[in-house]
């Protein structure tokens, strides 16, 4: 994620939101936001998309996890039950 400051100082705010459109599409970033800590524009929504990423991020990787293990336990049950006879 890329978040731009002090947009309360900047003329050419057009031109910026071009250039940061760039960034995010040359990087492969998820989202871009122009800020003004000065002003709190944009401040909170930053925050949120930046929390709510790193949330989904996180399920996802646990589902991951959780995948892998239920098939290392299958694979487990399997060779136990097909040494015992």
């Amino acid at each position: 994620m890329v978040i731009e400051n002090k947009i309360d100082l900047i003329d050419k705010r057009f031109e910026h939101q071009q250039q940061l459109d760039e960034i995010i599409k040359k990087n492969k970033l998820f989202k871009g936001f122009q800020c003004s800590a000065k002003t709190g524009e944009n401040i909170k929504m930053a925050f949120y998309t930046l929390f709510n990423e790193i949330i989904s991020l996180s399920l996802e990787g646990l589902k991951k996890e959780q995948e892998t293990f239920i098939l290392k336990s299958v694979d487990k049950e399997k060779k136990q039950k097909s040494n015992c006879c």
